[in-house]
């Protein structure tokens, strides 16, 4: 399955196995473009263009456990902030010293099996 969000033309996710019933989408709603999806629990969002992070502002459903966030610089700092959202959950990541991306540039908030 391809999907490519509405106004995110040049942005074309791959799942294999999944159908769009086992998804929810992400769009990032300010900051830095991302897009991604939500599925047994765990977001995972890529950023929509490659360039500078200038921070991010998503929700994600209230029950969502892990997130992963890409894109961002290997071994960086971030502070995230989640807060309620009426129904969702608001999550806010910026340069900061909170928590620290992976030597892939991925920051995970929650914790991984």
């Amino acid at each position: 399955m391809t999907y490519e969000k509405a106004g995110f033309p040049e942005c074309s996710v791959h799942f294999t196995g999944l159908t769009f019933a086992d998804m929810n989408l992400i769009q990032s709603t300010s900051g830095t473009r991302y897009a991604g999806t939500v599925v047994n629990r765990v977001a995972v969002v890529f950023p929509v263009d490659l360039g500078d992070f200038a921070g991010v502002t998503y929700e994600v459903p209230v029950e969502t456990e892990k997130q992963l966030i890409t894109g961002l610089v290997p071994n960086g700092g971030y502070n995230a902030e989640v807060t309620n959202a009426g129904g969702s959950m608001r999550v806010s990541v910026r340069a900061g010293s909170q928590y620290k991306a992976d030597a892939g540039g991925v920051l995970v908030i929650g914790t991984l099996p």
